[in-house]
C-alpha cells in the first residue's frame, strides 16, 4: 500500500497529492468474488462442498488476474502526448474470508488491484 515493489523494495512512484479535482491517488481498486449464500452455508456444513467452493473461488481469482494481465492498458508519455499502451505487470492480491462481518457463513474473496503498474519498461511509473 506504500507503492514499494514487494520483490525489489524499490519505489513505484510518488502518490499524487489531494487537489481540487482529485482527492489524491487511490492505492487500489477492489472487487469481491462470492457465491450465493446457500453455497456458503453448505460449505460450512460439508467438507467436500467447502473444498469445492474454495477451489472454484480461487480459480475465479486466477482467471480474473489472467484476464486483467492480458487486457489491461494504461496511459504513458508526457501530458498532452499520452498514448494508450498495454501494461507489462500489475499487482493483484486476494484476501479470503469464510464469514460475513456478522459471523454467518459467507465465502468470498476481496480482490485488490494495485493502481501502480508497469508499462513500457517503466519500473512501476
Amino acid at each position: 500500500m506504500d507503492w514499494i515493489n514487494p520483490e525489489t523494495g524499490e519505489s513505484m512512484s510518488t502518490p499524487r497529492k489531494p487537489g481540487e479535482v482529485r482527492k489524491g491517488s487511490p492505492l487500489f481498486a477492489e472487487m469481491t468474488i462470492n457465491a450465493p449464500k446457500a453455497l456458503s452455508v453448505a460449505a460450512a456444513l460439508h467438507p467436500d462442498v467447502s473444498a469445492a467452493l474454495d477451489a472454484a473461488q480461487q480459480d475465479a481469482l486466477a482467471e480474473i488476474r489472467r484476464f486483467l494481465g492480458q487486457h489491461s492498458v494504461t496511459l504513458a508519455g508526457p501530458r498532452g502526448a499520452q498514448e494508450v499502451v498495454p501494461i507489462e505487470q500489475m499487482q493483484v492480491v486476494g484476501i479470503r474470508h469464510k464469514t460475513s462481518r456478522a459471523g454467518d457463513p459467507h465465502r468470498h474473496i476481496h480482490m485488490q488491484i494495485g493502481t501502480r503498474i508497469w508499462a513500457l519498461g517503466s519500473g512501476g511509473h
